[in-house]
């Protein structure tokens, strides 16, 4: 994941973006959503702060449907982190499911705020 993040820390660079938590505003849809959830996780867990904050570098998306996030990846062979769906399982499995209880919370928590 170390590799994931310096790669991303160099495009915010050439991109000349800023963001105080989300390394992609350039995904603006959700980039609400990342501001929040990173700022949150990072108070929570330096751990899954930075597995959160990889699968944000690698593009993942946050959809609120039902008022509850949903992870989407960014699956697609030109995505050199997850070419198809067997790689992002594999790296979901080992960055964020030894943080399921604590990802399911945050995310809970931040879409209750987003709805009110």
């Amino acid at each position: 994941m170390s590799f994931l993040k310096e790669q991303m820390e160099e495009f915010k660079r050439q991109q000349g973006r800023k963001s105080e938590h989300d390394p992609r505003p350039d995904l603006s849809l959700d980039h609400d959503y990342w501001e929040l959830v990173l700022k949150e996780a990072k108070e929570i867990n330096n751990y899954m702060h930075g597995n959160l904050h990889g699968f944000r570098c690698a593009g993942a998306k946050l959809e609120l449907n039902d008022g509850e996030f949903e992870l989407i990846p960014d699956i697609n062979s030109d995505n050199w982190v997850w070419p198809n769906k067997k790689a992002y399982k594999a790296d979901r499995e080992e960055f964020l499911i030894p943080y399921a209880k604590e990802i399911k919370e945050l995310f809970k928590k931040v879409a209750n705020r987003c709805q009110n």
